[in-house]
């Protein structure tokens, strides 16, 4: 068995404020501590040092931990701490979480220490669906022309990168006929997440409202409602201006607005509902998808981005034409008046998730790992 000091050294970086150090990054590190060894840096709310297994894990404190200031200064932390433990010795590998804020930090962590960069895209950053929550305009396009620039520039300096579906890296084709690309989902820890006693619920989570869909979820359960009045549509998220959402729902009252919650909540209103949408127009993977199946919770989810590789249609859940208010309002139908379907469904996609499955711990670090090696090996 090799020693602490043979296995190869790694970088992590991680924009803030994501990660739970105690549990998220703690149980990443400690799972690929066999065969790596290394510093990960994230910004959060205080200053801290932790070290599990062969990793150091260094937080550094920011009033604006997502912003492009303390993105900067989470850079300066790293290379002055790296420098510290490594003196003149090379980085075998540097890891960020996305091609773009941190994928920027990456490229240079690479330059200075004359290593390997592996990034993580974890969203459709180049989709004009992404950024439809924003005015039509001239920094709209602006914010898509970087944003595509720098995820290309990014990508041109990467020797691998991990992908959520085969399809999110189609624009820049020409760009990345050189890099090491794995697709696999990433790990949705799902052991809190158990079926309970339903309700006739349909249930939404998440934010931006444009960009999840959720004003055609409300334009098709609108349609739906006066012939259902028995059911009830809960929209669970954090919108700014909640006079858009107000607008969109206006007098019906079969609509229920629930402000965000603590993720331990979670499981009890994700149990309680009898069908999961999630009608986004763009989407990388939508965790919400597999905790839902972990609840026996029936899916219906927007064909678009990464969901069609987390429902497969009339196996383990529906899809809809993407932004298709007709199509969406049919298969809610369906479900609605069908419990026999929505048990087979659910039953269907809870042996997906098992931790033996392909969102299971095991498989995620298992690929991981084999993607790191070949990044640190390739030419």
């Amino acid at each position: 068995m090799n020693s602490k000091t043979d296995l190869p050294f790694i970088v992590m970086l991680f924009p803030g404020p994501r990660y739970n150090v105690s549990s998220d990054l703690k149980e990443r590190v400690e799972s690929l501590s066999k065969e790596f060894r290394g510093l990960v840096f994230t910004v959060s709310n205080k200053d801290a040092v932790y070290e599990y297994a062969n990793f150091k894990i260094y937080t550094m404190a920011s009033r604006r931990p997502a912003s492009w200031v303390a993105a900067i200064g989470m850079l300066f932390m790293a290379i002055r701490e790296v420098r510290a433990v490594r003196g003149k010795e090379n980085v075998d590998l540097v890891t960020t979480y996305d091609p773009t804020k941190t994928g920027l930090l990456g490229v240079i962590m690479k330059w200075i220490f004359k290593s390997k960069l592996m990034v993580e895209v974890n969203g459709d950053y180049a989709g004009e669906d992404n950024y439809v929550d924003m005015p039509k305009g001239l920094s709209k396009s602006l914010k898509l022309f970087m944003m595509r620039t720098v995820e290309r520039f990014v990508l041109k300096n990467a020797g691998g990168a991990k992908l959520l579906y085969k399809e999110q890296l189609d624009y820049f084709a020409n760009d990345v006929k050189h890099l090491e690309v794995s697709v696999f989902p990433n790990y949705v820890d799902v052991s809190r997440f158990t079926p309970r006693k339903q309700e006739n619920e349909i249930l939404f989570v998440g934010f931006p409202l444009y960009r999840k869909g959720v004003d055609l979820l409300v334009e098709a359960f609108k349609k739906i409602y006066s012939e259902r009045r028995d059911w009830r549509l809960r929209i669970l998220g954090w919108f700014p201006d909640r006079t858009i959402l107000d607008n969109l729902i206006l007098d019906c009252d079969g609509i229920v607005y629930q402000p965000p919650i603590d993720r331990s909540e979670m499981p009890a209103v994700l149990g309680r509902a009898s069908i999961l949408v999630l009608p986004s127009r763009s989407e990388a993977m939508g965790r919400i998808l597999v905790e839902a199946a972990a609840c026996g919770v029936a899916r219906l989810g927007a064909a678009a981005g990464g969901i069609p590789t987390v429902i497969t249609d009339m196996k383990d859940g529906l899809l809809f034409e993407s932004k298709n208010i007709d199509d969406l309002k049919k298969k809610l139908l369906t479900l609605m008046d069908d419990p026999q379907l929505r048990k087979e469904l659910a039953e269907a996609a809870l042996v997906n998730v098992s931790e033996g499955g392909p969102y299971g711990r095991s498989q995620y670090y298992l690929k991981t790992i084999e993607l790191y090696k070949k990044v640190i090996n390739g030419n």
